[in-house]
């Protein structure tokens, strides 16, 4: 049967509201979904889910290829993992730590934070108060040797506030260490973690102005060197509660209530 008299069929049908094309569709992507590995668990929730479009929902999804709806299912299907590990993470089942296994951390005291709090194996870190790129330069080697699964770096607040660099600057100094790691760990997943805004009480320090330029450096050097970054900046915004006296430096509930989980969404880590 040609494939438009088939797609008019199903169009007609939907339009009845005759409950028996929502099976027939959920029989037909089941079983390519199936065929081509991908994970059926949640069919059953697929199914509740198509009794309830409308129309236009059902034409939209009629119109995508078959290629592009097993794209889409499967995306969804990992987002309901994100969701489920977070949920285990909430009732004790798992923890961070065990989650993040495989990632390693370099930065300053702001990254401190997460093996203080337990969500990152202390051996994985290699921060410092003060840290700043000679401080990555130093790492290189212990980097080289570990190959981590997951590299996250966050650098530059220490920069901003010394008034020596620019952004561009920083940015341009940061790729070449990058580069390195990326040369020495070609499997590694690196990851740049932008700059917190800083608490408005001190957020009119001349010093401290520079945060907005020195993330749109480091994005866009991110996107030349085709890695990843992790914007903090509305997460923060929405936690500025947890800022310490300082206005810079997290309390324990930001790493465990926050950013913890921000980093589980933003980079897809799931059980």
């Amino acid at each position: 049967m040609k494939k438009s008299i088939v797609l008019a069929l199903i169009l007609m049908l939907m339009i009845l509201e005759w409950p028996a094309y929502n099976i027939f569709r959920y029989n037909d992507i089941t079983a390519q979904a199936e065929k081509a590995g991908a994970d059926t668990s949640g069919a059953a929730e697929l199914l509740k889910t198509w009794e309830k479009c409308s129309v236009e929902d059902a034409q939209h999804t009629i119109d995508l290829t078959d290629e592009e709806y097993l794209k889409q299912q499967t995306e969804n299907n990992i987002k309901k993992e994100i969701e489920d590990t977070i949920k285990q993470i909430e009732k004790g089942k798992l923890t961070y730590r065990e989650l993040f296994s495989d990632v390693y951390v370099c930065g300053d005291s702001l990254v401190a934070g997460l093996s203080a709090f337990g969500l990152i194996n202390g051996n994985h870190l290699m921060a410092r108060v003060s840290a700043n790129l000679k401080d990555l330069r130093e790492n290189l080697p212990r980097i080289k040797r570990a190959k981590p699964k997951i590299l996250i770096l966050h650098y530059g607040i220490n920069h901003i506030s010394s008034k020596k660099e620019k952004g561009q600057q920083f940015a341009d100094n940061y790729r070449r260490l990058i580069r390195q790691i990326k040369e020495s760990c070609p499997k590694t997943r690196i990851i740049i973690s932008l700059l917190f805004p800083v608490d408005t009480n001190i957020a009119k320090d001349p010093k401290f102005k520079g945060v907005n330029n020195f993330n749109k450096c480091m994005k866009k050097m991110c996107e030349e060197e085709g890695i990843e970054y992790l914007d903090n900046s509305s997460l923060a915004e929405q936690c500025s509660e947890y800022t310490k006296g300082d206005g810079i430096h997290m309390e324990r509930e930001f790493y465990t209530k926050f950013w913890g989980k921000h980093i589980i969404r933003e980079l897809r880590i799931y059980k």
